[in-house]
């Protein structure tokens, strides 16, 4: 774990994000998740 977060910080691993739901839509990210639609990390901002 400790070299994954070293990687991180450095900006040699990054994260490939699909998509933002606000917390008032959650339902939707959850689906987008239960369908198998995401390719990436499904993130909920406020």
């Amino acid at each position: 774990m400790g070299e994954v977060m070293r990687l991180a910080a450095a900006g040699v691993a990054k994260p490939h994000i699909d998509s933002v739901f606000r917390f008032d839509d959650a339902a939707s990210a959850l689906r987008r998740l239960q369908e198998g639609k995401n390719v990436g990390k499904v993130l909920l901002a406020p």
